[in-house]
């Protein structure tokens, strides 16, 4: 069977494009068995990579636990190579395995995900997967190019389902559309808001052979808000350091840093105004300009640990729930922007990805009842995080791993108040000369971690209505004050709810709703120190320091 494509194929998780592609359909409940049944196959190309559409009957792991092996003929000649269903095949590579072979002429020899540049996408348990890899390779010392025609099977193990089930599956190589993901190092307007997740691979940002390269990563993408993983021997204050010596605010001010243990650090330009661990993440209320932010910074466990891995994510979108019902540590207004942001180490089930999106909670005895996470009772939002001048998704690689290339690294958002405008991950590696000399970057940079620099920009589209109000329509005297306190508003139009918090986020007063402009409050009881008073109305939410003497 000929394929031909036309259009760039993106390994991305998004298999619209491949609806164009010509496509291999397995004949149904052929497999022998306890063979995985293999439902179809198709193949693309561009200038560097061999991509591959597969799909499956049920949902496996691709990278364990599994026996799917993928031969390829290299220069279709059944003489050469290992002789398998009819074809000779150079290249074979079984996923479950993690471990390859080559075959020469006089020898062969292990091969690895790193040495044919393999991606496959998702990560997480699925029953269909976008695989890529590399058409020209050095191989045992040895050049190993995928010729302009080639002969593809998939099998599972030596006696199980494969595709084709008969004769010969034939591709040829064809003309494309070079056409990479969109992205931009800059934002696309000032006033979007760019947040940033690296996983800094245990301090290593404080490494000296390893810190120029986060310097450079982060004075080229210029971040607003960081959600920092693995600094576990450093505090929030030694990273403000860092950054402020990297990318100094103006008017005197400071990179505001916060730690949560064991591991979590997130750092932003704007206010933290508190913070409160969950399990081994944390959650961050900052102060935007126009209105408050809950970012919740991740590091879930990793590897096999599928258990404490859904716990820790019901019990992160309990969270949710609760601050949506002001009911948390971190109570939220209505419609405040949430975005959960960070390692989320998604290489098991996707049971545990769907509870962050749906907030689909699995053990509801524990952590509480299912809900719409976002604020218009829908699901909340993933940025599909594709990186700098390649067509993958994949947020970590690390040569020396049996483990391909993972997506682990997410950023979910709440898009009924969030517009997502940009996201990439930043793989110098392959960024043109031209940018990298634009952008003060090396080639090599993207090894400080590795996990890359990820980032998305946000456009904050809170309805006027909740938008918080600054300015001096909210008066508070005498203030400082011991006792009472006059609270004045110069809208007599508005319909409000008089609150007061601690700085941790802990409602110490509620009043209901007052018809006119002025109040007296007894706060005589209140400790001394920090609060803020909050005035919700039809208009906004107004909030405003207040000093108890």
């Amino acid at each position: 069977m000929h394929y031909a494509t036309h259009a760039q194929l993106w390994i991305d998780e998004q298999f619209d494009e491949w609806a164009e592609q010509d496509r291999y359909i397995d004949a149904d409940d052929d497999a022998p068995l306890g063979s995985k049944e293999l439902i179809h196959l198709a193949i693309a190309n561009d200038e560097n990579f061999l991509f591959i559409d597969l799909k499956l009957q049920e949902e496996i792991n691709l990278q364990e636990q599994n026996n799917i092996t993928l031969y390829i003929d290299t220069d279709a000649n059944p003489n050469t190579g290992r002789a398998i269903e009819g074809i000779g095949a150079e290249l074979q590579f079984n996923f479950g395995q993690r471990i390859g072979r080559v075959y020469f002429s006089n020898f062969s020899s292990d091969i690895y995900h790193n040495d044919l540049g393999l991606v496959s996408i998702p990560t997480v348990t699925s029953n269909r997967f976008e695989i890529a890899l590399r058409r020209n390779n050095l191989l045992s010392g040895r050049t190993v190019n995928l010729g302009s025609t080639i002969h593809v099977l998939v099998k599972d193990g030596s006696n199980g389902d494969q595709i084709p089930s008969s004769g010969l599956l034939t591709y040829s190589m064809e003309e494309f559309d070079n056409e990479l993901p969109d992205f931009s190092l800059d934002k696309k307007d000032s006033k979007h808001i760019r947040v940033s997740s690296l996983n800094c691979l245990r301090d290593q940002i404080f490494d000296p052979e390893y810190q120029d390269k986060f310097r450079r990563l982060f004075q080229a993408t210029q971040p607003d808000i960081i959600a920092f993983q693995e600094i576990y021997d450093h505090g929030a204050q030694a990273v403000s350091q860092l950054l402020q010596d990297w990318m100094p605010l103006q008017d005197d001010k400071m990179w505001q840093c916060d730690k949560v243990n064991p591991d979590i650090i997130t750092c932003s330009k704007y206010p933290i105004l508190t913070s409160t661990p969950i399990d081994g993440n944390g959650a961050f209320l900052l102060q935007l300009p126009e209105q408050k932010l809950l970012l919740i910074n991740t590091h879930l466990p990793c590897c096999g640990n599928n258990t404490d891995r859904q716990a820790e994510v019901d019990r992160i979108m309990g969270f949710v729930r609760e601050s949506k019902a002001e009911n948390s540590d971190i109570p939220i207004a209505f419609q405040t922007p949430i975005i959960i942001a960070g390692d989320m180490n998604f290489v098991g089930d996707v049971r545990q990805r769907q509870t962050i999106l749906r907030g689909d909670i699995k053990t509801e005895t524990i952590y509480g009842s299912d809900f719409e996470p976002d604020w218009d009772d829908s699901n909340i939002e993933m940025a599909y995080i594709m990186q700098t001048g390649i067509p993958f998704a994949h947020t970590w690689l690390n040569n020396f791993s049996s483990f391909g290339a993972g997506w682990l690294d997410y950023i979910f958002y709440t898009g009924s108040v969030l517009i997502l405008q940009n996201s990439f991950g930043l793989n110098t590696a392959q960024l043109s000369s031209e940018l990298l000399n634009q952008y003060g970057l090396l080639r090599n940079d993207d090894l400080a971690s590795d996990h890359y620099l990820i980032s998305a920009d946000f456009e904050m589209d809170i309805p006027s209505a909740v938008k918080e109000i600054s300015g001096p329509k909210l008066i508070l005297h005498p203030n400082p004050t011991d006792n009472q306190l006059t609270v004045q508003w110069s809208d007599q139009s508005l319909i409000t709810e008089l609150k007061i918090t601690d700085l941790s986020g802990k409602v110490v007063l509620v009043s209901k709703p007052y018809p006119g402009p002025t109040q007296f409050v007894d706060i005589s009881y209140l400790t001394s120190g920090m609060y803020f008073l909050h005035i919700r109305s039809r208009r906004g939410v107004l909030t405003e320091i207040l000093v108890k003497k």
